[in-house]
């Protein structure tokens, strides 16, 4: 959501009398304001007011509706014509489906070491192949060395009403990531969450968007997906997640690892995405076997799915006059379908 509103919010910009300098640093404001929010919420324990909208109706379409979502891009990726469009490599094509089998094979008939590696074996060796068959472009590498992050390369925050209001609607929305996430998470490894877990992950996320905001980033969302990586994997121990999390950081002080990993050919990453994807969407089917599908749930996942899915076939030009708020809801089918989901359970059909 962060990545669309802010591509949004460039694209129009003109249309708005905004420059795009002035558009940064409203954005940078926006985003320290949310993370801000986002840490009162956890300290003050207000994120155990909101969970309770997050049932196992809405927590299924949420994953449902994300699988669906990101299965077109899996399928540009596949074929090579992800994000600019082209012609259909077929050699690559066939490539993505050895990865994905190559991968499957590992994480069902391998235990152990192996195992949790999988999904590292299948994209490193399809990422050799990838080069030697010429579908992997050769890496352009920086001049420097290292390089240290700056503060405010967007530029220092300037306050915009009506941009605000909107970082902090979509602030609001990657709250279901944070809940959902951690709710399922303790399912797949056997704990339950208190409430003690979700205020800390609501401050950390917190800190995240005001890091965003000082060092110009996409704003902090809990990575769903990672549910599935713990499932193909089977490792849900924090020692790799924070080992991993500091040698993410480490590296990122080096644009030569930066340019090696841009060289990774789309079919190479969205065959490691359909991967975890296809475990988060067994995760959706887990949530929906814990409720008795009677009429009133029927309508609610049904007419939920079919206008969320049915708003990712909407032509982006055809929400051109739309203002800016509308356009950053609509134009995606997650939100609409949850939020649709969250209103009917909870006010238009309330169970009796």
């Amino acid at each position: 959501m962060w990545y669309n509103i802010l591509i949004i919010m460039g694209v129009i910009a003109p249309q708005i009398g905004k420059s795009l300098a002035e558009l940064r640093g409203n954005i940078v404001l926006g985003m320290l304001i949310v993370g801000l929010i986002y840490i009162v919420i956890g300290l003050f324990g207000f994120i155990n007011k909101i969970m309770v909208v997050f049932t196992p109706a809405v927590k299924g379409t949420f994953f449902l509706l994300m699988g669906l979502q990101i299965s077109g891009s899996i399928m540009r990726g596949m074929l090579g014509i992800y994000p600019l469009g082209g012609t259909v490599n077929i050699t690559g094509a066939i490539l993505f489906i050895a990865i994905v089998a190559v991968i499957i094979w590992i994480s069902l008939r391998q235990r152990g070491f192996l195992q949790s590696i999988g999904i590292f074996i299948g994209a490193m060796a399809g990422w050799v192949v990838a080069f030697f068959i010429g579908i992997a472009e050769r890496p352009q590498f920086s001049s420097s060395a290292i390089s240290l992050p700056d503060l405010w390369p967007w530029g220092m925050p300037q306050f915009d009403f009506g941009i605000t209001v909107i970082l902090l609607i979509v602030g609001f929305f990657t709250l279901s990531n944070l809940v959902a996430s951690i709710a399922t998470f303790s399912e797949l490894i056997d704990k339950k969450a208190v409430n003690k877990d979700y205020s800390r992950a609501t401050i950390i996320t917190g800190l995240g968007n005001l890091l965003a905001g000082f060092f110009a980033l996409i704003g902090f969302v809990p990575f769903a997906s990672s549910i599935g990586f713990a499932r193909v994997t089977g490792v849900a121990s924090r020692r790799p997640f924070f080992i991993g999390a500091l040698l993410i950081m480490l590296l990122g002080l080096f644009p030569l690892v930066g340019s090696l990993f841009v060289a990774i050919p789309s079919q190479v990453g969205f065959a490691v995405i359909l991967i975890m994807f296809c475990q988060l969407l067994s995760v959706a089917f887990m949530e929906y076997r814990k409720i008795y599908f009677d009429n009133r749930i029927g309508f609610i996942v049904g007419v939920s799915l079919l206008l969320g899915v049915g708003t990712m076939f909407i032509p982006p030009e055809s929400m051109e006059l739309m203002p800016l708020f509308v356009k950053s809801f609509v134009g995606n089918g997650l939100t609409v379908g949850l939020l649709i989901c969250v209103l009917l359970e909870q006010v238009l059909l309330p169970k009796k």
